[in-house]
Order: C-alpha cells, then structure tokens, then sequence
C-alpha cells in the first residue's frame, strides 16, 4: 500500500507542496529508516556520497541526444527523492546540462529545486560548465568555461562552488590545481584517475615523504612553484573498488540496471539478503580504510549517467545507512565532498606537499594515455582560434552601440567553446560524429560573432560588408576568393592585445604585382612571394572524389590565389589599424620575391634576416642557425617522420587514448615513397622582407621555413597529410597506423632535460624516463616513446645551462611532445590509426577532409575523400636562456591571439584607432575585458595576466604595477571603478581569504623546485579608492575585476 501511495504521490502536482522534513524511506518490517547520522569518533567514518557523471557531450551520442535520453530524467527524480528525506544529499557538476533543465522548468518547481540548494541537499560541485579536460586546454580556456559555470549558479542561486571534481580526465595539471583551484575558490579537487604505478605505491602508504607522513592517495597538491604553500589544494584519488575510479566499491552499485541486486532487509521474503549487503559493506570499509589517513573515507556512489531513477540508488542507500549503523562496526551518512574535507582537515594531520602534475598516466605497463594529447588536432586549432575571435568580440563589444553585441551573439560562442573543452571533446576521444556536433556548435556561435564584428568594424572603421576569409577554407590555406577576384580591397586587423603588436600579413592574391598603403597613405614594404602548388591544392581536399567531375563544385573549391603578398605592420592595442591593398601587372613592386631553386645535393642554401641566420649546407634538412644579435650558433636538423602505430595483438593497440607504437623507430616520411634513404628536396625562395626554404620529405609531408625581416624569431609552417595507409613494409597487415612528428635535433646538451609548459602557464621540468619527485622512485617506463610524451598546450623548450643557451618552441594548438635524446625535441603533429584501443569510443583516430571514418581493409578510400590534412606552425627561438624566455612568451601571445582580420571593397572612414591610454607592460597579458557570459552577468570583467613564473627572467618576473586609470582612460574604455573578484567573478577577495584552508605539509623542500625568490611573499592589496586605480602583479598571478566604463 505505502509504494502505492508514494507512486501516485509522485505523480502528483501536489508534491510541490511537501514538508521539508518529510519521510518516504521506511519499511513495514523495519518502520522508518534513520538515516540522520553523521560522523561518530573512534569508527571509520564512510562519507557517501550520490552523484552522477554526466559527460556535457560524452563520447558516444551529442550533448541534446544525452540531455533528452537520460540527464532530463535524473534531474527530476534526484529532486523529488531528496524532498523526500532531508538527510539525503546530492552533487551535481555540469551546470552546462543542469542549464537546460532549468530553462525548461516552471518557477514552482526551481523554488523547489533552490530550497533544496539552499539547505545543503543538493550542492554543484566544480560548477564549470563542464568537467574539461586538463591536458588540452589553454589556461584561457578553462577560465572560461569555470567562470560561465560559476556565474550561473551565482545568479541563479546566489552561490559558489567550494571545490572540484574532475573524475573522469586522463590527467591532471598543476594548473588545474592552483589556478582553476585557488583562483577560483575551489579548495579541494578529486579525480578518479591516475598513474597505475603512483596508485599502487600511495594505495600502500609504502614511500614516506617524512616521520608517519606516508605519500597517500591524498595530498595537499601545491601546484605551482612561484606560489609555493600560498596556494594549497587538498586533493584525493577516488578509491572506487580498490583500484580507482569514480564508482562505488564492488557490490553496491544500485543504477537500476537489469543485473542489479538490491538490498533486500524483509526476512519474510526468500531473497532476504541483508546480512550480506552489510558483511559487503563493512568489508569494503575496512578495506579502503587501511589505505588511507584518517578514520573518514569517502565512497562515490553513482556513475555515468545514474539516477535515471533515483528511488533505485536512494532506497538502497536508505537501507545500508540504518543496517550499517545498527550493525555499529562502521558508521555510514549521506554526505558531500564538501563536508568530507572539512573533516579531513578537522583531523590535523600532516600531508604529503605535492607539487608536480599527473600527467601522462598509464593503466598498464604498454599503455599510456599520451595519444589524446594530439588526437583531433583540427578541432584543437580550432577552439584555440575561437577563444582569439571571443576575446576580441568582447572587447569590440564595448566600443560601439551595436544591439546585439552583449546579447546571445558573443554569448552562443562562449556556450560553444565552454562545451568544447570537455574531457571527451577538445581532447579528441570523442566519436566521430561527436566531433562534429562541436564543430557545428562553435560554427554556429563564430557565424553569429563574426556578424556582430562585422557591424562594429561598419561602425567603428566605416567598412562595409566586412568578409572573414577564415570562415571559408580560410586564410590558414592561403585561400580567400574576396581578396583573389579584387584588383584592390581594404583590409583591417584589430589587436586584442594589451600591447602594440608587429604583426606578419599574408594576404592571398591572384597577382605577382601588388602594394600596400597604411592608413596614413603611405607605402608599407611588402613582398609578393609565389604560392607552392601544394598550398594552392589545399582547398580541393574538401570535395569529395566523386565531386571532382562536378564543374560548379570544383570552381567552388578551387583557389585561384598564385600568390601571396606579405608585410609587417604595427597594430596598436585594443585597436585596429587598415590598409589598402593593390594588385596588378601595372605595379611595380621593389619588395617581389627572387626565386631560387636548389637541387640536391647542391651549394649552401642561406637566408637571414635582422635577428637570425641559417644556413643549410647538407642534402638533409639540417641548418646552422645563428642568433646574429648574440652570436649564439647551433645546429638543428628539422625532421618529419611517424612512428608505425600498433594494432595491439594480445593487448591493445594506439587508439584515440593511447599512443602505443611497434617500437621506437621514427621511420623517415619518404618510406611511404618506398625509399626510406631519399634525402628531402630543398628549395628556397628568398627576398628583400620574406626568405624562405621549402622541404619536401614525402608528397604527403612538406614545410616551409621562414624568416621575415625585422621580426626576431625563426618561423616553420608544416603541412601534414593526407597520412598513407598502406604499410609501406608490404605484407600484414595491408592497412598500418602512423603517428607523425615533426623534430628538431639539436646540438644543445640537454641530458634528457626539458621543460613543457602547464596549460599555458609556469613551464614543467621534465627528465627522459623518469617521473616528478612525488612518483615512485624507480618509475618503470615499458614504452620508451610513449611513456615520455607530455601535453605541449603552448610552449616546449630546452636548456644547455652549460652554455646558457635556450631554444623554445612556440605552438599554435595543443599537442603531444618528448625529448628522446640529448637536445632533441618532438611534437606529434597529426595521427592517423587503424585499430580501438578499447577504453570506450570504439572507433580508431582515422580522421578524412570530410569526416568519414575511412578504416576497411579490403576497400580503402571508401570514405570517397582524402585523409585530414592538418597544417600548423611553430616559431622558433635560440639564445641566450633569458633572452629565449623572454621572446618566447610575447611570441606565444602573437601566435595564439593575433589579430582579428578582414577585407571590404569599402574604404575606411576612421583608418585607425588605439583603444588605450597606454599599453600594458610587456610581461602583462590583457586576458579579459568585456562582458562575460552576458546571459547570466552584465558586468564588464577585466583580468590582467603576468605572463611569467618566478626565476624565468631577470627582469620581466618581477612584480608590476599597473594603473587601471592610466591604461583605459579613452573614451568608451575610461575604467571609473574597479571592484576586485574572484577569477571567476563569483567571490570577494575577502571571500576567498575566508574560505582557505591552511595545511600542515611535510616534504616541501625536497619536491619544489629552486626557484629564486623575487617577489614579496604576499598578495599586494586593492585599493579601490585609489585615484590610479593601481593593481600589482606577481609573476603568474591573475587578478580580475569588474570595472565601470564611460
């Protein structure tokens, strides 16, 4: 009768209406279930804790797939089964998902929802919009989609998350920890991955960092090593059955699958199985608690996509926790992580200081999960030039009228890059059509920004009917039919940096003639440089085989574009600059390129410009490159090749996850040719501003090394694909995997040394074969290649400290990268497999121009299109180690936010415009000004970024001031008061001070890094009554306001 009753109740709007303190969770055998209890001194204390993973886009099926077959249903009966019982309790962590219920829902039921927030029931937990991935994202990136999450909840709640939950990612950074943590207010971070080695020795509590401080499955992660114990995360591993992971130990799993047992307490009944759910559940206990430190010990209870039904998870938990406290052996509660670190610090234990990253991991002895760190590198490009176009669509925002420039238009494209940068997502182990449901999401919020951009340059420049050539194959391959078919156009670049910037211009023409005239009607130098017929192909890799006899398609595709004309300009900050470009035979151009052709073997091929030489004087691609500033000279042979990929045999092979070769030889890429000793053919192309040398290593593998004059730095564009699938050793199998990287061998002395940066933010020492301090000690690498490979989001560099000289290289997405030998660095550009490695997409990394999955060993080509070609650049940079440093951070702000670039057959009314007052110091990014998720906010934010870490440089780490009344003083950007907030604008500073735990850490001098000390050791205050508004920044600190404008 009372399942009855409770069935029809639920049905019922009148359920709206129930008490708080209302119980449905009794028996007719045991009467009501007490489940009030909460941690009890002397017992081993099991913190429950019901949650579920909901992947905002998983892998599998698309994010509105997943949000009507599943989260929709468990949103609605988590609330109705925690009205029930006000002890219950719930997490919830993708508020991107949690969104579209809410919207969805009438104002009844969110009181309902928010009552149960507001006592404690329900808590969001990490609160970003979606649980991203760490091993992929730019620290701008994940800012971004933490704050649109926090600023949600804020509004719609009026709270803020305390810490977070990445359970799922293949990794996790310091960055993550220390800035997405601290920054943010998060004060602990669980996840429920990790090293299989570093597991098991924590696991055991077998390493002592000092005196009855053993290293365990939790820590005090102090991440960053400029911050030091200013910033401390309490993070754990989850210990799910005994081997990690985020569900509940073996047995007591209630997800209401076919196959679930439930706990069955009436004796009356034959199933009666009570006392074996309690012998299970105290096992477990003690079993997990002899491996952890203290007598508390937390248990997720959930997994992807559970409480469908909530009444399966709740009344079973319901049971264990009245049986088990009967029981009195263990005691168990409904609880948060919020509640089990309070207790964990209520302890005052001392804790293991950890300061470096989980990254790679393995779950085996062959398999490392470094593969994800390349795979999908179009769609890595891709978020990484939408979160350029959002950052400048903002700050464009705030300089004119225009209706929709702080509505959904920049709003769409923040949602879009937001969900892009999940776990499943950005970090490319999503299924193919998966893939392109992001791809089609971004592409729909940049059509819309892209728009409004166009109708601020109408109204800020005068330029009409402004066209984005990026938006059609793109600029990024030389192809833009507006600027090809026009004899003359105008062209405007907006700089959303904090900086006047020297930027390089390629501009597609169908001419060998052309000029450029600046806004003030003077000639800017330029080069027109011919395009190579692989360049000039590109565009017709979109179509499909079938297409080709299809007349009005291959015109489409077909880029008439024969050059290219080239210049450098100044563009000032938060401004924008035009020019006036012309073509035709009737000009005269001083600056047109000389072309050289050069056989091999054949005499030294040499370019220079101001800032380097190099000198190419071998059949292979290896040159002397001098820094003709310092005189520093060393030599780099620049090199593409693959690795062959396995297929697994008796265990598994290279996946999306897993980067698993054959062996460790990079096999040269003219073995697809057949001859795997053909030395590359080199040519060069030199002239008065542009000289270049053009390597050929297979027809599938080609780059261009550059130089510009007047720009200090050495600039190389590889283009890469479509991969051969044959195996080029004949035999089985027919059909072979193939992992391309692009290498620089130097004749830097580095002794298996060098340093890949974290997220974008302080560089991470690495050592060939080893682990950070905090791992086991041997580690046991099995993979040479892959157990050596780390995230590359930004920067990669070596050190020769004998000689003082650096070489660095910038990147223009995210990537996988290795030192394998002394002096040698490796980026795997692209890959290519033909087998699963089983951990869940089901599906190889085997990627086509137009998004088949081309894998069948009896019908290559099936696909009817070309294998992805992917195309990237890196610039490069040799001197003394200061100086690399130095240039190699302003150079990765160029790289990755440049300028904003359009065309239109109008003229500028307004040529030029500079948006500050002055520009912000060289080691300042300007990270955000402009309204940030305006759906849910309509206050400006401003974050200011030091761009350096503590010891980096001399001078550009030390601490600086900057007047916020001085900077942005123009009109429409006069700053008139400034409150400082949180990173993700959802805290006080106050607020956040507060809420820190300090804990007790032993080991810290032996596992962080010597840095020198250069700054004051704490955090110089805002005064916001301050006439010069005036901000100090620390190297590596981000300090972010909301500000007033006129």
């Amino acid at each position: 009768m009372l399942k009855a009753f409770v069935v029809a109740v639920v049905g019922l709007v009148a359920l709206a209406t129930l008490a708080a303190d209302a119980k449905f969770t009794s028996s007719e055998y045991w009467g009501e279930y007490n489940t009030t209890s909460g941690p009890v001194e002397g017992k081993i204390n099991v913190h429950l804790v019901p949650h579920t993973h909901d992947d905002t886009v998983r892998w599998l099926i698309t994010v509105d797939q997943y949000y009507t077959t599943a989260v929709n249903y468990i949103l609605d009966t988590v609330m109705t089964r925690l009205e029930e019982n006000p002890d219950r309790k719930f997490i919830y962590v993708e508020t991107g998902f949690f969104e579209r219920w809410w919207i969805q829902r009438n104002e009844e039921t969110k009181k309902r929802f928010a009552k149960l927030v507001a006592n404690g029931q329900l808590e969001f937990v990490n609160g970003g919009w979606c649980m991203h991935d760490e091993a992929g994202p730019h620290y701008v990136e994940m800012v971004e989609n933490t704050a649109r999450g926090h600023l949600f909840l804020k509004k719609n709640f009026g709270i803020a998350p305390n810490g977070t939950w990445q359970i799922d990612p293949f990794g996790h950074t310091n960055t993550q920890a220390w800035l997405i943590g601290q920054y943010a207010g998060l004060q602990y971070l669980y996840f429920g991955r990790m090293d299989n080695q570093d597991f098991n020795m924590r696991k055991n509590l077998s390493s002592m960092v000092a005196p009855d401080v053993p290293r365990s499955l939790e820590w005090v992660w102090q991440g960053s090593k400029t911050f030091g114990s200013e910033f401390q995360t309490f993070t754990g591993e989850l210990y799910g059955g005994g081997g990690g992971g985020y569900g509940a130990p073996n047995g007591l799993d209630f997800d209401g699958s076919d196959n679930q047992v439930c706990v069955q307490d009436d004796p009356r009944l034959h199933d009666f199985n009570l006392d074996s759910f309690v012998e299970t559940f105290i096992s477990a206990a003690k079993d997990q608690a002899q491996h952890m430190r203290t007598e508390h010990i937390m248990w997720a209870m959930g997994s992807d996509f559970n409480y469908q039904n909530a009444d399966h998870w709740y009344n079973n938990l319901d049971k264990l926790i009245h049986h088990i406290n009967k029981n009195g052996t263990v005691n168990a509660f409904y609880s948060t992580p919020t509640i089990y670190t309070k207790w964990k610090h209520k302890a005052g234990l001392k804790w293991e200081a950890r300061y470096d990253d989980v990254m790679p991991l393995a779950d085996n002895a062959h398999h490392y999960w470094s593969g994800y760190f390349t795979s999908r590198q179009s769609l890595k490009k891709y978020l990484r030039v939408m979160s350029n176009l959002l950052t400048s669509s903002r700050q464009l925002a705030l300089l004119t009228n225009t209706s929709t420039c702080t509505s959904t238009t920049t709003d769409n494209l923040e949602a879009a890059i937001a969900v892009s940068t999940h776990h499943d997502g950005l970090s490319g182990t999503e299924k193919q059509a998966v893939a392109d449901d992001y791809s089609l999401r971004i592409a729909g919020g940049e059509q819309e920004t892209r728009g409004m951009v166009a109708q601020v340059f109408d109204r800020l420049a005068g330029m009409k009917d402004a066209q984005f050539c990026n938006t059609e194959r793109g600029l990024n391959i030389s192809f833009c039919p507006f600027t090809t078919d026009a004899a003359e156009f105008s062209m405007i670049a907006y700089n959303p940096q904090g900086q006047r910037s020297k930027q390089v211009f390629r501009v597609p023409i169908a001419s060998s003639h052309a000029s450029v005239v600046s806004s003030t009607g003077k000639a800017v130098p330029s080069q027109v440089v011919p395009l190579t017929d692989r360049e000039i192909g590109l565009s017709k890799a979109y179509l499909q085989f079938q297409e080709m006899d299809n007349k009005q398609r291959v015109a489409e595709f077909t880029n008439n574009a024969t050059h290219v004309v080239t210049f450098v300009a100044d563009v000032p900050a938060v401004g924008y600059e035009t020019f006036t470009i012309s073509t035709g035979s009737e000009l005269v151009n001083e600056a047109a390129a000389s072309a050289s052709t050069f056989a091999s073997p054949f005499s030294a091929v040499r370019i220079a410009n101001e800032y380097y030489e190099l000198s190419f004087d071998g059949p292979d691609a290896t040159a002397s490159v001098r820094n003709l500033k310092t005189n520093v000279t060393e030599r780099v042979a620049i090199d593409i090749g693959f690795y062959n990929s396995s297929l697994g045999g008796c265990t598994y092979g290279s996946g999306a996850y897993i980067f698993r070769p054959n062996n460790s030889m990079v096999w040269p890429a003219a073995c697809t040719d057949g001859n795997c000793t053909r030395a590359p053919k080199i040519t060069a192309s030199t002239g008065p501003l542009v000289s270049e040398v053009y390597i050929t290593y297979a027809n599938w593998a080609t780059l261009i090394v550059r130089l510009i004059s007047g720009v200090d730095r050495i600039e190389v564009e590889y283009t890469v694909g479509p991969i051969p699938q044959a195996n080029f050793e004949g035999g089985s199998p027919y059909l072979q995997g193939k992992e391309v990287v692009l290498r620089y061998n130097t004749t830097l002395s580095t002794n298996g040394h060098f340093f890949t940066d974290s997220n974008a933010r302080e560089m991470v020492e690495r050592v060939y074969n080893k682990r950070g301090p905090a791992y086991p000690n041997p580690y046991q690498i099995s993979e040479p290649a892959a157990g050596n490979y780390y995230p590359v989001n930004a920067l990669m560099a070596l050190e020769d400290k004998a000689k003082n000289v650096g070489f660095s290289v910038a990147v223009d997405r995210s990537l996988g990268g290795a030192s394998l030998a002394s002096g040698s660095l490796e980026l795997m550009v692209h890959r290519r497999t033909q087998a699963d490695d089983s951990r869940g997409v089901g599906q190889p990394m085997n990627e086509t121009m137009c998004g088949c999955r081309d894998q069948d060993p009896n019908n290559i080509g099936q696909c009817n299109c070309t294998g992805l070609i992917i195309k990237g650049i890196n610039y490069l940079y040799l001197d003394s180690i200061p100086n690399t440093n130095a240039a190699r951070r302003t150079g990765s702000e160029d790289l990755n936010f440049s300028p904003v670039v359009a065309f239109s057959a109008s003229k500028p009314t307004k040529p030029s415009f500079a948006g500050l007052g002055q520009d912000l110091p060289q080691n300042v990014k300007l990270m955000t000004l402009g309204v940030v998720s305006p759906q849910y906010n309509d206050r400006v934010f401003l974050r200011l970024a030091h761009l350096f870490e503590a010891g980096e440089h001399p001078e550009l780490s030390k601490p600086v001031n900057v007047s916020l009344a001085k900077v942005f003083s123009k009109k429409g950007l006069t700053v008139t008061a400034a409150q400082e907030v949180s990173l993700t604008g959802n805290r006080t500073p106050q607020e956040l001070e507060d809420m820190k735990f300090k804990w007790n850490v032993a080991g810290e001098e032996e596992q962080m890094p010597k840095v020198q000390r250069t700054f004051a050791p704490g955090q110089v205050p805002f005064d916001e009554n301050d006439a010069s508004l005036t901000v100090t920044l620390r190297p590596m600190e981000i300090r972010t306001f909301t500000v007033d404008l006129q």
